[in-house]
């Protein structure tokens, strides 16, 4: 039932992403709902069902708005993946913690969907740093302490048990 709630939280996820935000004019860039959630997910509890998380997410993701199949699901893979090290490493009550590692890999799961996109022909990357990842990665890192706090709260009161 638990793994049922979170692929709900997901779906309803890229659901909001896909419908609300391309009406919001949030200048350069939009935030990925889907990977704050990944890495929120990862965090509390660890790599490897973060990877599985986010190879969900991700194959959710490239069906509904993708041009390639696949390739979001690697990289959110891998974006769980790494960020899921951190789940004994990191104080979970504190929220800037998280807020840096979404930052973070904000970067690496942009910069992976740029190699393996055919973007990498045609645009330079100081161009896409400058006009699409940073300005995401700020996205990130102000929106996840929403998303984390209500996942650890949640979390704390056994919404996902027997998963976590």
């Amino acid at each position: 039932m638990a793994k049922i709630k979170v692929f709900i939280i997901i779906f309803l996820t890229l659901i909001l992403q896909g419908s609300i935000y391309p009406f919001l004019n949030l200048g350069r860039g939009q935030p990925d709902l889907v990977l704050i959630l990944v890495v929120c997910f990862s965090i509390l509890w660890g790599s490897k069902r973060g990877a599985v998380i986010g190879v969900t997410a991700g194959f959710l993701q490239d069906i509904l708005y993708g041009h390639a199949l696949g390739l979001f699901a690697l990289t959110k893979m891998l974006t769980g993946y790494f960020s899921g090290f951190t789940e004994k490493n990191i104080y979970k009550d504190f929220v800037l913690g998280p807020m840096i590692i979404a930052f973070v890999l904000t970067f690496l799961h942009e910069g992976l969907v740029f190699v393996f996109s055919t973007e990498v022909m045609y645009l330079p990357l100081i161009n896409i740093l400058h006009e699409s990842i940073f300005p995401r990665a700020l996205y990130h890192f102000c929106l996840t302490p929403f998303a984390y706090l209500l996942l650890y709260f949640v979390n704390k009161k056994d919404f996902f048990y027997p998963f976590q």
